[in-house]
């Protein structure tokens, strides 16, 4: 546990990893509220998320993430408020609008597997038609 008598407290691993951990969805915890909760400085809870970040995927720019590392975001932030998902964002290093436009691309691709099969069905009937006659 933070000693209250020093500016530079030390936190444990353990700490650290159980804050960052109350983060994360589907948790309604901010930032500021666990500031206030656990008397640490909302910057030092800043830094500690940036570090964290960095160690995943969000250390390369949101162009270089695959198409699963999206598909994860949109997942993750489905059951989300807006002031939820705005804090997301900021934790991850992206945009509201990155996340949206996901979500559309996920239906679209999903869409195209469903025309698909119908086609398929249209032409395999035809194709037993064929071999009736």
């Amino acid at each position: 546990m933070p000693k209250d008598n020093k500016k530079n407290r030390p936190y444990t691993k353990e700490f650290k990893e159980s804050v960052l951990k109350r983060l994360e969805p589907p948790t309604n915890d901010t930032i500021t509220s666990l500031s206030k909760e656990l008397r640490v400085p909302r910057t030092t809870i800043y830094q500690w998320t940036k570090k964290n970040n960095k160690d995943s995927m969000n250390h390369k720019p949101t162009s270089k993430w695959t198409s699963e590392d999206k598909f994860q975001v949109v997942l993750e932030s489905t059951t989300l408020s807006e002031e939820e998902l705005a804090e997301y964002c900021r934790r991850k290093g992206i945009y509201v609008a990155d996340i949206k436009t996901w979500k559309e691309q996920c239906l679209k691709a999903n869409q195209n597997a469903l025309e698909d099969p119908q086609s398929l069905k249209i032409s395999l009937k035809e194709e037993k038609t064929e071999i009736k006659s």
